[in-house]
């Protein structure tokens, strides 16, 4: 008798909405800047998007006029994502959050000296009778 409501309980806990967020969001100041997840392009910041795997992530941001932002993320795997909790998660009657947010603020890039300009600038150098310089 009290096997049945068991198995009862637990048809019925397994019909509820359970839900587990795993959402990865990313944040850049100024935004706007090309998201790319192990090297695949992603979006652009700001970045919402499905965790794609626990562990570490390649990140890369790009945004012209600024440095180029090259990171890993460590996703570390919740402890209910573990075998054999990660298969109560599925079924459990409230929602699970293991949601991850990075902000990043891109350095501008130093301006490029254009190759003649640089020729130039060591021609006059040579003219004024300083020594050169090495980069």
């Amino acid at each position: 008798m009290h096997l049945g409501r068991l198995a009862i309980g637990a048809a019925l806990l397994a019909l509820l909405p359970g839900c587990v967020s795993r959402k990865l969001f990313l944040r850049s100041e100024p935004p706007g800047a090309t998201v790319f997840l192990d090297g695949q392009p992603a979006g652009t910041t700001p970045y919402e998007g499905e965790i794609p795997a626990w562990g570490t992530r390649r990140l890369e941001l790009q945004l012209d006029g600024y440095e180029r932002v090259d990171t890993d993320l460590e996703l570390s795997t919740p402890w209910w994502d573990w075998f054999p909790l990660d298969m109560l998660s599925a079924v459990m009657p409230w929602r699970i959050e293991a949601d991850r947010e990075f902000a990043f603020t891109l350095v501008p890039a130093p301006p490029l000296d254009s190759s003649w300009d640089a020729a130039e600038k060591a021609a006059a150098r040579v003219r004024a009778g300083q020594p050169e310089t090495q980069p």
